[in-house]
């Protein structure tokens, strides 16, 4: 469920603060989507990426939290 909610929280916080990160970045509101597109993959994938492959070899899930 953590992990579900930080991927909502960070899409949420590029969302919220559009009007404040468009001018500062100098993007129109089509370019400023695609980065936060691509900002986002390069935040969240490696982690699940890490995290499948741990899992894979037989670590566990990595999390110190019984359920995640």
């Amino acid at each position: 469920m953590m992990k579900v909610m930080s991927i909502m929280n960070g899409m949420h916080s590029f969302v919220s603060g559009e009007n404040f990160f468009r001018p500062m970045l100098n993007l129109d509101r089509k370019n400023y989507i695609r980065a936060v597109k691509e900002t986002l993959k390069f935040i969240l994938i490696p982690a699940f990426v890490l995290q499948e492959g741990k899992i894979k070899k037989g670590r566990g899930s990595g999390s110190t939290f019984a359920k995640d």
